[in-house]
């Protein structure tokens, strides 16, 4: 059902002479308002600012609900958005047939009236309880905001004031969304300071630092040579936040790797030397013994080198030795290649709400 199919039904709402009463005042009562469809673009069924000019598309009707009280359905939507202080317009002629049921359609409402801004919906009624859907769009059709009541065993004024209300409340987002609330400003705080803070990957200053945040949810880094990064997201509402002290947490020294490196390669390089010298000898008479009695008739010495499992180990923990310094230079220069910060992080979530803070997280 549509709300055209009442237009008419409804001639009394046109006055005698068709010509329109004076707009109603931000406020007053809509009891008759003039018929949608039948004036030119952009001419003006409320009093109120021109700069967010509204157009009322026609609200479906769904269920048992009767067609009859489309008109009515319709003044009060247009009731809701004059108290809120909106500039209401009529479609004009050339606006669409019937509910807009997508955004090219409410896009070409919006065109045709001259309108910033489109109010849709739909009512429905079962056994005189209505469900009432009311949608805001832009003038390209996007749904900007939505508002929703059910009224349960209600009578017609009843639905009225209930469908005038969802319309208030979507008014008030227009104003909401055309001025944006001002930016708080979030005092940080380090110890030790000087630390540089990092707002959404920005760099922003060092501590202590009094840095302007939007409305919304903000990643705020701190970073400080020697001491554990500090990640945060932090929600900023209306209420202005309270100051954030952050007290850094000292990183764990660490040994250099490169001395480690070059200090294992020079000891396995010993160790391999040793290894094969021991290596050579084994077997090899002990000439501080070859005379005489120890000499046999052949030449031989008695007394050889047994230094074969020495050599062996020696040539494995040089092996082992010059491998593991050579891992750690290799390490060493890829760490030294990351970007600066430890990889380590302090990851917390602090939201701001009212008067109050909380602050969760783990290091």
């Amino acid at each position: 059902m549509l709300l055209r199919a009442a237009d008419a039904q409804a001639g009394s709402a046109i006055a005698p002479d068709d010509k329109r009463a004076d707009p109603p005042l931000p406020g007053e009562e809509v009891d008759d308002p003039p018929l949608p469809g039948e004036g030119l673009p952009g001419e003006g069924l409320s009093a109120g600012s021109r700069d967010n000019p509204v157009v009322i598309d026609q609200l479906a009707l769904g269920g048992d609900a009767s067609s009859d009280i489309a008109v009515e359905l319709y003044a009060a939507a247009l009731r809701g958005l004059s108290q809120a202080g909106l500039y209401v317009v009529d479609p004009g002629e050339g606006a669409p047939e019937g509910p807009c049921g997508d955004a090219s359609c409410t896009a070409s409402l919006a065109s045709t009236s001259a309108a910033k801004f489109v109010l849709s919906g739909e009512v429905s009624e079962i056994d005189r309880t209505y469900e009432i859907t009311l949608r805001l769009h832009d003038g390209a059709g996007k749904v900007l905001g939505e508002a929703a009541r059910s009224c349960a065993v209600c009578s017609l004024p009843e639905v009225e004031d209930a469908v005038a209300a969802a319309a208030a409340e979507l008014a008030a987002s227009i104003d909401a969304e055309e001025e944006p609330p001002p930016p708080q400003t979030l005092a940080i705080r380090s110890e030790p300071s000087g630390a540089q803070v990092y707002v959404d990957g920005a760099l922003a200053g060092v501590t202590p630092l009094d840095e302007p945040l939007g409305p919304g949810v903000h990643r705020i880094e701190l970073r400080k040579d020697g001491y554990i990064t500090s990640a945060l997201e932090v929600t900023v509402e209306e209420e202005p936040p309270e100051a954030l002290d952050i007290v850094l947490v000292q990183a764990k020294r660490k040994l250099p790797m490169a001395a480690l490196g070059w200090s294992a390669v020079g000891a396995g390089v010993v160790s391999l030397a040793a290894g094969v010298t021991l290596l050579v000898l084994d077997e090899r008479p002990y000439k501080g013994q070859c005379e005489g009695e120890d000499v046999d008739a052949l030449g031989r010495c008695r007394f050889l080198y047994d230094t074969l499992g020495g050599g062996i180990a020696g040539v494995v923990a040089g092996v082992l030795l010059a491998g593991g310094g050579a891992t750690l230079l290799v390490l060493d220069r890829k760490a030294r290649e990351k970007p600066a910060g430890d990889d380590r992080q302090a990851r917390l979530r602090l939201r701001f709400k009212g008067s109050g803070l909380a602050l969760s997280g783990r290091f």
